[in-house]
């Protein structure tokens, strides 16, 4: 098992860069443990919380042993400070059988006695990230040359048998490139001749570094990939990540990295953040309200805590989840059919707004069977709800214009 791990993660082509100092020296992370989602890792002794991925699941303790035993050659230096894989692979491992890493995500970091890192040894690991990028695009050439000589070879001699495998490495980016992140993709791509036949393979590692609060983060982000695979959104994802991360550790978030309405939503983590993973209603409720607040491309993880609210009864929580899905906002694909699910559970407590997005729902057939008599019955309610005067006046504006009375 332990061999099959380290080929696999070799061939994941683990790239990023090797601190050298000798004064490093090797600290255990200690794991909090999971909380509603949400990891809280020592890294160099700095308290740090991790957000799950929406795919992924974090590596079992099984998993992370194998992990921390098989750190190829030249990384030694670099500690994981934790993993995500598929749930699949978890319980792979679990039951000894071989996890198939078709997408993992692991964080590393370099543990320095609890002294941190300094931000030159930073930028000296972005220089060699950069130089790494310059030498495979400067091979590039020779590698296309070669694929296009094998290629010409069995193209003229169908029946040619030689078994060649031609390894590229294909840099794409910088795609971050900010004062405190860096991240960049190499596609390790294989294109062999096996018996005649062209197989091309290929491997996709994006590599992210984060330096906060004088600690060096070095993220790699593995999957498998393929020629209609989009790298454009798979970019896209680490980026959210990499803000996400900001979101809810940084105390005080460079504007380059955290723009104003990050900063605010980093303000309330700070406040109400523990206390909402702790189970505290209020703070779960105030955490809501600065998620959505916040602008969409800082709040992947927002639809969190309205959910968890709205899940067990928060009507205010359940009106913006269905808000969430009606706009497709806080982190959410637009679901119409999942709105309405939570504007009736708001409605059936007597919301008023609530209850009129169900009556409009309903008289559209937008996420719901259309139908006029549940539009009329919804609408009613809604007029005849004075809790909101204003929503109540929109309702009442509908229920004459359209007639509905006509459908009770």
């Amino acid at each position: 098992m332990k061999k099959l791990l380290l080929l696999l993660l070799l061939s994941l082509g683990f790239i990023g860069s090797v601190y050298a100092s000798d004064k490093l020296l090797a600290l255990t992370d200690i794991d909090y443990g999971v909380v509603d989602g949400f990891s809280i890792r020592y890294v160099d002794c700095r308290e740090m919380t991790f957000i799950q991925s929406e795919t992924l699941t974090y590596a079992n303790q099984q998993m992370e042993n194998s992990l921390n035993e098989i750190i190829p050659e030249g990384f030694e230096q670099l500690d994981i400070v934790l993993s995500y894989v598929l749930p699949e692979d978890n319980e792979s491992v679990s039951n000894g059988e071989d996890p198939t890493f078709a997408e993992v995500i692991q964080v590393k970091t370099i543990s320095n006695d609890c002294k941190g890192a300094s931000y030159s040894l930073f930028e000296e690991t972005v220089a060699n990230e950069i130089s790494t990028l310059l030498k495979a695009e400067e091979a590039l050439d020779q590698a296309n040359a070669a694929i296009i000589e094998q290629e010409a070879k069995l193209s003229s001699s169908p029946e040619a048998t030689e078994d060649k495998t031609i390894r590229v490495l294909m840099p794409h980016g910088p795609f971050i490139k900010e004062k405190n992140a860096f991240a960049s993709t190499m596609i390790d791509f294989k294109h062999q001749t096996i018996d005649g036949q062209i197989i091309e393979t290929a491997r996709l590692t994006t590599t992210l570094l984060v330096f906060i609060y004088d600690r060096i983060l070095n993220v790699a982000f593995y999957s498998n990939w393929f020629p209609s695979s989009d790298l454009a959104l798979h970019e896209s994802k680490v980026k959210q990540w990499t803000q996400d991360f900001y979101n809810i550790n940084i105390n005080n978030p460079d504007e380059e990295l955290c723009p104003p309405e990050c900063q605010a939503l980093s303000k309330a983590a700070q406040k109400w953040g523990r206390r909402a993973l702790d189970g505290d209603t209020e703070a779960q409720w105030q955490m809501c309200l600065a998620n959505s607040r916040a602008k969409s491309e800082w709040d992947s993880f927002s639809i969190y805590f309205c959910k968890k609210l709205a899940k067990n009864g928060h009507v205010q929580a359940q009106g913006f989840v269905a808000v969430a899905y009606r706009d497709g906002v806080l982190g959410v694909s637009e679901d119409l059919k999942e709105a309405a699910y939570w504007y009736e559970k708001a409605a059936e407590q007597g919301n008023a707004m609530a209850q009129y997005s169900l009556g409009r729902a309903y008289f559209l057939g937008e996420g719901v069977l259309k139908s006029l008599k549940d539009s009329a019955y919804w609408i009613k309610k809604a007029v005849e709800n004075k809790t909101d005067e204003e929503t109540s006046a929109k309702a009442e504006d509908a229920w004459y214009k359209y007639e509905l009375w006509n459908y009770e």
